[in-house]
């Protein structure tokens, strides 16, 4: 009798160390890596809050929330785990929108923690005139059209955001504070809603990806938690574009096993091409597309990954061809000015010409930020998964290649020269695809309440960062 009761707990302990050590490894490591860019690193990138310094790598500033209201995200964190614990036992629809309702729940209870509910949006005024919503001004005042047609030309003039962004934000911005009217409460709020839909395609992408609904649920369920998520979904675009940047790996995936392959490419691309609309992001989004085809199909079914990247290209060009036919809008000039205006910016933040210094810290400050953004449990899980997987290079799952696929692209754009810093925002649409590795490392643990560990100790980091540093956007 006794000997069948330790099997129970030798498993159950098997378990907690395979999640438990990894966390741990991500904790130590994040914070050594902190402490050196804070005691050690006499460099920054990262411009002043009135005459607050930021917290460095992070665009972050240290002024203290301790207040009552912290009770709000910690009542809504202890509800969200409690849920997840049973999600097994409910049907999927209902699942999916629990879990999304949950995503809503959880950013909107932890920006509570400095803003009321009727102050969503507030962050568009931080720094007046600086925000793309001020240039749906623009808009109004010269109409849509001439607004597409004269885009290159206008940027200059535009926001400090706007200067360097093409025009899909402004424009979305400007119809959908049009059509909801209300001021800036009510966009804010339409756009924590919007954002938050990008638990629909990591729910079904990783369906496709693990075959099992429990850890598709589980991987939403570390989306929902992690910092950068939490703390960014209210009301940053960027967490808009995540949501958008979800669904093309989500249909590239679901191409695979499809009857309808070179449909789903398609659109695949054309949504790629979407996203172009609205950053230039994309063209890293599509990079990591080409990853994963490569990954998929070898380097030695050439026919496949050829065709797959021409079906792809066709529906991404379909896009910036139809608007300069329908709008005469000219994305390279778009292109092309956003980079001037962007290294322009750069030159004066640098003080002059970009320097070894200027350009080595930014690729530390880059990687440093996306591993404090996505947490230390998501980062301490990836390279579990790294090693572990190791020595199944060439004989590795989906879920596999995506993680080998994500890692090398946050590898090559953290010293692409493409990025300088606040990493821990602009990359929030590849760290929505960490929780894939991550789920994948865990997966066969999801019986035991062990893996709840995990959003636990997620959701304290957010609620840390959240009391003690003002972050904007």
């Amino acid at each position: 009798m006794d000997d069948m009761q330790t099997i129970p707990n030798k498993k159950t302990n098997r378990v907690s160390k395979r999640i438990i050590i990894p966390v741990m490894l991500g904790l130590v490591i994040t914070l050594l890596l902190f402490l050196v860019d804070l005691f050690v690193i006499d460099y920054t990138l990262l411009t002043n809050y009135g005459d607050n310094k930021p917290v460095s790598p992070l665009y972050s500033f240290y002024l203290p929330a301790v207040t009552p209201r912290i009770l709000v995200p910690i009542l809504a964190s202890v509800i969200f785990i409690t849920y997840l614990a049973f999600l097994h036992k409910l049907p999927f629809r209902v699942n999916l929108l629990l879990l999304f309702a949950f995503m809503v729940i959880i950013r909107v209870s932890f920006s509570f923690v400095r803003h009321d509910f009727d102050q969503m949006g507030l962050e568009f005024v931080t720094y007046p005139g600086e925000e793309i919503l001020h240039d749906t001004t623009v808009i109004d005042r010269v109409g849509l059209r001439h607004y597409l047609q004269t885009y290159p030309d206008l940027m200059p003039t535009l926001s400090l955001h706007g200067k360097h962004f093409p025009p899909g934000y402004s424009i979305f911005l400007f119809y959908l504070s049009g059509i909801l009217g209300g001021g800036l409460n009510v966009l804010g709020w339409a756009l924590v809603i919007l954002s938050s839909t990008v638990v629909f395609p990591v729910v079904l992408l990783g369906k496709k990806i693990f075959g099992c609904n429990k850890a598709a649920f589980a991987a939403a369920g570390l989306l929902a938690a992690f910092p950068s998520s939490v703390i960014f979904g209210a009301v940053s675009l960027n967490a808009f574009f995540a949501a958008i940047a979800a669904w093309p790996v989500y249909l590239l995936v679901a191409s695979f096993d499809s009857a309808n392959r070179k449909k789903g490419q398609f659109l695949c691309g054309a949504l790629l091409g979407t996203s172009l609309f609205f950053s230039f992001s994309a063209f890293i989004l599509g990079l990591f597309v080409l990853f994963i085809i490569l990954l998929k199909y070898g380097f030695t079914k050439t026919r496949m990954i050829f065709s797959s990247l021409t079906i792809i290209g066709f529906g991404f060009m379909s896009i910036p061809i139809l608007l300069y036919f329908v709008c005469d809008f000219d994305f390279y000039g778009c292109f092309i000015t956003a980079f001037e205006q962007n290294d322009n910016f750069l030159q004066i933040l640098a003080g002059g010409a970009k320097t070894w210094k200027f350009n080595l810290y930014s690729v530390w400050g880059n990687y440093l930020a996306f591993l404090i953004g996505v947490g230390f449990p998501l980062f301490g899980l990836l390279i579990a998964f790294l090693i572990s997987k190791r020595h199944l290079f060439v004989s590795f799952d989906l879920a596999d290649k995506i993680g080998f696929a994500l890692s090398g692209l946050i590898v090559l754009s953290g010293c692409a020269g493409l990025f300088y810093m606040e990493t821990e925002r602009i990359w929030l649409f590849m760290a929505v695809f960490v929780v894939v590795p991550a789920t994948q490392h865990i997966k066969t643990m999801l019986n035991s309440k062990a893996w709840l560990v995990v959003p636990c100790l997620l959701l304290f980091q957010t609620l840390v960062q959240e009391v003690l540093l003002f972050s904007l956007w």
